[in-house]
Parts: structure tokens; sequence; C-alpha cells
């Protein structure tokens, strides 16, 4: 009796914590999780502990009857038998609940006819969302908005995708578009500056480094279509057609030209109507963005259809980073960020607005593809509250104080005829700030000489840097200071950055009541900071959606966050090693969520397989084999390639840009850059 006591102990306790690590997962992920996963996430939870915790009694019951027999039971056994099996039927118990819940999870694979399609006729329809959030999306689909989401939820493989990078949507749209990272493909900024030029200018096609899936499939004998996806003005030759910068007032900007002239013509049906209230002219401004690419996406696919095709759109990601604080003012101190209830209730709705009319948009593309096409849904990134601004230091204000620097135009231009040095341009999201010292030789009106006057400068700006602090704490406002020449990080290794100075956060976060003291003079912190507010940032995971006669119908689950699922991989490795069975993994999958979480990186590869070709093996990402049905994976086994890599005849040609300005505008009034 004492030994079934001890199991049913184990068993009750097994009960409590899988019931609270249900509800704590559950919790954590309420806003992207349907009722339907709710309720399998706590059965799988629960059972799994239980089952856990009472093989574990029934092990220490074993160990315990064999070494302590007679002081575990001196008489003679008078249990009844059924009464002996409770533990083993309690276990068997908790297995068979866990099995079931494994397969409900993995209900796509029982539920659905293995039709497959040839991959040599597989077409692609990419839909990019930038900072798509199922935080947004679920509660949405719950309410009964989004009805093209809903119907896609139901057939599809969706879950979070995470951002494998630094979360700015240049850098991440084009490792989505090559499978390789940045210090590959060489995109990192919304801008870049242009060599012999002082001016920072939005990142060009050319900028690119490596090959993109346009590319590889033109070069493959697939038509391909791009309809305003970041980073492709100027277009490039491609087997079939791209349309850059669509909502732009751009010239130049489609291949092949002759389709410009209809896209023009096509935009002007929406206008946005001038207005003083600047925020109710940015709410239509970017619900016309999505009209529009829903009008050109259409038109195209008429016109001229294609293997594959990638359409993206910005106002999803920009939406959120002006009115997030408008859906969630309860995150937000009025004070801080100049709020009224009379805004909020104006504006606290437009994001749910904007993923309505997207959810129309997806459902208008949608409703006609036909079954030999597979349809992505993705975004680079997701979305959350910034619910305190967010604060950088600009450097060009501390060189002008301290004389490194003059300006023209009341300020608001330098004057590099005087300057001896400046900021180098980088986004005001990096913790990291540069400085170039205008070099004769090396730029347009450099004024320094190389050799011992470029060391003394150097020298003197880095001193007046490192040696800023908060007057009222004393704190640094730059935690180190360093040449240009000691930064050991690829991606600026060809800069021509001539020192770098990091960002101390932490003294910067009460800068509304600090001072700060330059060239003896004191001045408010926030005369030399650059103060973002807009109220949404993003968030690391966004938003993956498959569908098609190849793709199973599977949730992705977020990361069991809880100590059972370490313990459980710790156990598995002790036990195994290396090589953990194949069967062990599918039933604790959360043991091989790693290897099976997609990620940005991993698009291009699972575009290639799905598409019948092999994928790069210089690629950092991997085919998220996961997605595809057994009976397509058994028939069209993973190759691989080298590298796709070569001689580009199509790279696009440097232009300059009619758009570029106001382009920097919108990067300005979005945070990105200063």
């Amino acid at each position: 009796m004492v030994n079934l006591i001890l199991v049913l102990l184990f068993f009750l306790a097994g009960l409590f914590f899988g019931v609270r690590g249900s509800i704590s997962y559950i919790n954590a992920y309420d806003a992207i999780l349907l009722p339907y996963y709710k309720t399998i996430i706590s059965i799988y939870i629960i059972s799994l502990y239980c089952f856990i915790f009472t093989f574990c009694g029934i092990i220490i019951h074993i160990i315990f009857a064999k070494y302590f027999r007679s002081l575990s039971n001196p008489g003679k056994e008078t249990r009844p038998v059924a009464i002996k099996k409770i533990p083993l039927f309690l276990m068997l118990l908790c297995l068979i609940v866990f099995v079931l819940s494994v397969i409900l999870i993995n209900q796509g694979m029982s539920f659905h006819k293995d039709s497959n399609i040839d991959p040599k006729t597989t077409k692609v329809f990419l839909i990019g969302l930038d900072g798509a959030t199922w935080n947004v999306l679920i509660p949405l689909v719950e309410k009964g908005e989004l009805p093209a989401f809903r119907e896609l939820l139901n057939q599809s493989y969706w879950g979070q995708l995470r951002c494998a990078e630094r979360a700015t949507s240049p850098l991440v749209w084009t490792s989505i578009a090559t499978g390789k990272v940045a210090e590959k493909h060489g995109v990192f900024d919304h801008t870049v500056r242009e060599p012999g030029t002082y001016e920072s200018v939005p990142v060009k096609s050319y900028h690119r480094k490596v090959k993109a899936i346009w590319n590889i499939l033109s070069e493959n004998k697939k038509t391909v279509g791009l309809i305003d996806w970041y980073v492709t003005f100027p277009p490039e030759k491609v087997n079939g057609y791209v349309i850059s910068r669509l909502t732009a007032d751009e010239k130049d900007k489609t291949y092949p030209s002759e389709i410009q002239k209809d896209i023009d013509e096509m935009n002007k049906k929406f206008i946005t109507q001038k207005t003083e209230d600047n925020l109710f002219h940015v709410k239509e401004e970017l619900l016309n963005d999505v009209r529009k690419l829903s009008a050109a996406t259409s038109y195209m696919r008429g016109k001229t259809p294609t293997d594959f095709l990638g359409v993206y759109t910005h106002s999803t990601d920009a939406v959120q980073h002006y009115f997030w604080k408008y859906m969630e003012p309860q995150k937000y101190d009025y004070k801080i960020w100049g709020m009224n209830d009379s805004d909020v209730k104006k504006y606290g709705e437009v994001i749910e607005y904007h993923y309505i009319e997207v959810d129309k948009m997806i459902g208008d593309l949608t409703k006609n593809i036909d079954d030999n096409t597979m349809l992505i849904i993705l975004s680079d990134h997701g979305a959350q509250a910034q619910t305190f601004p967010h604060v950088a230091v600009d450097v060009d204000k501390i060189l002008d104080i301290t004389g490194f620097l003059s300006f023209k135009n009341n300020f608001q231009e330098i004057d590099f005829s005087e300057a001896k040095a400046f900021s180098a341009g980088i986004e005001k999201n990096y913790q990291i700030k540069g400085v170039c010292l205008n070099l004769k030789g090396r730029e347009t009106t450099g004024i320094v000489n190389p050799g011992e006057d470029e060391e003394r400068i150097k020298s003197e700006i880095m001193k007046a840097l490192a040696d800023l602090k908060i007057l009222e704490n004393g704190e640094n406002i730059f935690s180190k200071v360093i040449s240009g020449k000691d930064m050991k990080e690829k991606r600026w290794e060809d800069s021509k950055i001539d020192l770098f100075a990091y960002s101390n956060d932490e003294a910067l976060k009460e800068f509304y009541k600090t001072h700060i003291k330059i060239a003896g003079e004191t001045f408010p912190l926030t005369d030399i900071l650059s103060i973002d507010d807009t109220s949404g940032e993003h968030a690391n995971e966004g938003i993956i959606l498959m569908s098609g006669k190849n793709i199973k119908s599977k949730f992705i689950f977020p990361a069991l966050d809880i100590k059972i699922a370490r313990v459980l991989k710790k156990t598995a490795k002790t036990i195994f090693g290396d090589n953990t069975p194949l069967l062990v993994k599918k039933c604790f999958f959360i043991l091989n969520f790693e290897s099976i979480a997609p990620t940005t990186l991993d698009i291009t590869p699972t575009i290639l397989y799905s598409m019948g070709l092999p994928v790069g093996k210089d690629m950092d990402g991997k085919t998220i084999i996961d997605a595809f049905k057994s009976s397509f994976i058994s028939k069209n086994p993973l190759n691989y390639i080298n590298t796709y890599e070569g001689p580009l005849s199509t790279k696009s040609n440097k232009v300059t840009s009619t758009a570029d300005e106001n382009m920097l505008k919108k990067l300005k009034a979005l945070g990105y850059i200063q």
C-alpha cells in the first residue's frame, strides 16, 4: 500500500505541475493561440508531466520493493490484483492521452489525402507583410474580422517565424530572398553611404552581393514576378518582370520598362487627400498602399502569369510604428507620449482596420489560386509596444559644439568645406555610432591632411566623446570609444569609418531630466539626442503560413518554455548522446524544437525544394522539411548544389533616384534614421 500511495503522490505531483505549466504557457502565448490549440497544448503538457512523474514513481517503487521488501511488504501480499495494477494503469493512461495530443498536434499528417503535385510544375506565390504579428492577427480572427486568414489557418502549416538576425527590414527581406546572412549578402541597413559622397541614400539592389531567389529561378528557366519587394530598385533583368517602389513617384522602376505606364495609371485611382491631420493622412496613405499592391498584383497575375510571384507591403510595419500606442494606451504614459483620450478614441482601431484591409487583399488574391501553387504568407519580424521612447546620441551635434563640424542654412545642412569630421550615417537604432574624418584624397572636399593631422584630430575626437558624462550621476554617455582600425566586426571592415563610439543606453534612460557639459558649456541632454516618438517596435517573432497540395496542415507551437523540456533534453542527451532516435524526437518534439523552428533564412531553401531545385550548400538557411507531407518527401528527397553563385549578367546598374529624398523622409518619420 505504501508503494501505491507513493505512485499516486507522484501522479498528483505531475498533475499539479502540469496544470501550472499549461496555465503559464497559455498565459504567455494567449494572443497567438486559437481556442482549439489552447486545449491541445493543455492536454499535451499535463499528460506529459503526469506520464513522466508517474513513470518516475513506478521506478522508485520497483527499487523500493526490490531492496526494502521486508519494509515495504512485511506480510503476505493481500492487495487485489486490480489495485496492484493502478500505477501501471495510470502511466498507460497518461501515455495514451499524451500520444493522442501529439497526433492532434500533427493533425494535418493524418486528416488530409496525399495528393501531391510534381515539384517541377509547382508554382509559388509569396506575400510579404512587413512586421505582421499573430498578436494582432489571432484576436481579429477569433472576432471573425479576418475571414481569409481564418480559412487559411484551417488548411495550412503556420506559426511563428523567428527573425534570425537583427530585425532591420532591408537586411531581413534580403536574407529571406537569398537564404544567406547579411555578412554574405551585404545589405545591412535602410541606407548606405555611396563612395565619393557625403550623403547616405536608401539601399539599392546593386548593393546586394549574392543572387536572390529570382535570379536563381530565372537562370533555371523559371519565370518570376516581383512587386514592391524591398531592395529591388533599380529593377534587375529577370525572366519575367520586376515592379520596384510601387507606391513611390519614381521613374524607371519597372522591368520591362513598358509596364510602368500601366502601373502609374493604376496608382492614380488611389490618391490620398491632403489634410491638416497628419496622422489621419498617414492612416489613409497606408491603406492606399495595400490597395495599390492588391490592384497591381491582380493585374500582373492576369497579364503575365509566372512560376514564382513575390509581393510585399511595408504598410503593416509602418501602421504599427505610428499607431500602437493608441491600440494599447494602457501601456503608455500619456504625458511622455503626448496622448489624450480623444486621439485614443480616434485612432485606437487603426491597426485593426489596416489588418482587415490586408485580409481583404489576401482573400481577393487567393480566391482563384490553382492547385499547382504553393502559397506563402510571412513577415520579417513581429511587433510589440515600445512603451518608452528610444533615444540616440546625435554625434553631429556633439561635433558641432566641440568645433569639429559646422552647419549652414540655419543648421539644416553640414558645411563640408569647413568640417573636420562628421557622423557616419549609421542608423539611429544601432547602439554603435561612427565618425568619419573629412580626409583629403578620400572625401570629395576633404580638409584634413593624412598622417599626423589625421591622427591628432582623431585622438581629440575620441577623447572628447570618451569624456562625456551625465552631470547628475557621472555616467559616461559612451561606454567605449575605439579607432576604426580596431573594429573587428566584418560589417564595418570596408566602411571607411575612422572611429566608433558605443552608446551607454542605461545612462540615456532619464534623458528628459539630465544634463551634460560639452566644451565647458552645460546643455540639457535632450540637446544632443534624437528622440524616436514612434510607439510600436520590432519583435523577433514574425509569422509564416504555407498552404498547398504538398503542404500539411499543422500549427507550429512556440517553444514550450517549461522546465521539463530542458530536463527531457538533458536526459535524452545523457542516454543517447548526439544520436537521439527519430521516434523519441517525434514523441517529444520539444526535444527537437530548434531544428524544426523555421527562421527567415529558411524561405529560399524551402522555395527551391518545393520547385524541384537543389538547395545551395552555402546557404545559411535550411529547408522547412517539417512543412511538407511525408509522401511528398519520400518521392522527392532533398538535393544540394555547392553554390548558385557566379557571374550575374542581369545585375542592375547604379542610378540616381528621383524618389530617394522622399524615402529618406519616410525613414526618418519611422524612427529608422536621424
